[in-house]
């Protein structure tokens, strides 16, 4: 069963920390749960046809921009059409989840201006359309060789409709991961109730300055954080959250306060170093024009542990 999974990925399973954190996912792993999307053919069906009839009037995520997806583009750049960017077995997620069979939608609702995926963000028809059927056929192909189906981006929210008609077409035995920065409606998290398993998280920004700033969205810590809330309630979590430069005080230390408040010491998190410049931030953009530090990489995890977060992807797996 676990002979494509990396030595790294082998260790994970015999952590505690991260096995008990991950109780459904593991559990699907070793073939003692079904995947909930199994559990639930009638509400996919009926979840489906929601959707179908909510992108007339598009409100699935926090913009609640109310345009005709079926007939013109919505602020996601993404209309009645799912395109694809690239799928494939992935060796670069969390070690407990590789290999994950990644698909790469294109088109966000956010419009971050770092993004490091902009090829595939601010544009919703990179790559190459797929319906249900054909999205069906994708996950079927990744399921053979990887541990997961990763539904990533761009972000998943404009594909919600696509995604649920696949689900309803196949019948892989492997866990559903749902990859997306969260800021989904109380509709949109409604059409997912019941359908994942796994919600990997990216919690942003500790302030909606920062997030209008840098990412055009209004409301978002109280959107993401309600999604966030009701994720953890719904299907096992890990949450990322990317380091800016220049961002510590402001977001980092706030969602981590808010992450430790309200989800507790144990949840599994993932402080991500990789910030990047792309070249839309290079000039006149202040601290986010550098790469992050290890000075401030370093504060962040060490103030990580100050507040009693224990479950650091990476940080603390070998503790």
């Amino acid at each position: 069963m676990w002979a494509m999974i990396r030595p790294d990925a082998m260790e994970i399973l015999t952590n505690d920390r991260v096995v008990s954190s991950l109780y459904h996912y593991f559990s699907v792993l070793r073939g003692d749960s079904n995947p909930r999307y199994r559990e639930n053919p009638d509400k996919i069906r009926g979840n489906l046809e929601t959707a179908r009839e909510m992108m007339k009037k598009c409100r699935m995520c926090g913009r609640l921009c109310g345009t005709d997806r079926t007939r013109f583009q919505g602020l996601c750049g993404v209309g009645d059409i799912s395109y694809v960017s690239s799928y494939g077995q992935h060796l670069g997620e969390e070690p407990e989840l590789v290999p994950s069979g990644t698909i790469f939608f294109s088109g966000c609702n956010l419009h971050c201006i770092y993004c490091q995926n902009w090829d595939i963000s601010w544009r919703g028809d990179n790559g190459f359309a797929v319906d249900g059927k054909k999205l069906a056929e994708i996950m079927e192909e990744l399921s053979e060789t990887c541990r997961n189906i990763n539904l990533v981006g761009g972000d998943p929210i404009p594909h919600i409709a696509v995604i649920l008609d696949a689900l309803a077409q196949t019948n892989i035995n492997k866990p559903v991961i749902w990859n997306s920065n969260m800021y989904l409606s109380e509709e949109g998290r409604s059409l997912l109730r019941g359908i994942v398993d796994l919600f990997l998280t990216d919690f942003k920004y500790g302030n909606d300055g920062c997030a209008e700033k840098l990412s055009g969205v209004k409301n978002y810590f109280s959107i993401a954080s309600e999604s966030h809330l009701w994720a953890k309630n719904e299907a096992d979590i890990i949450i990322r959250h990317l380091v800016l430069p220049g961002h510590i005080e402001c977001c980092t230390k706030p969602v981590l306060d808010w992450i430790y408040d309200n989800m507790g010491s144990s949840v599994r998190v993932n402080l991500m170093d990789q910030y990047s410049p792309n070249p839309q931030v290079r000039q006149g953009h202040g601290d986010l024009s550098q790469p992050l530090s290890s000075d401030e990489f370093e504060a962040a995890v060490r103030y990580a542990h100050e507040i009693g977060l224990e479950n650091l992807v990476g940080i603390d797996d070998t503790l």
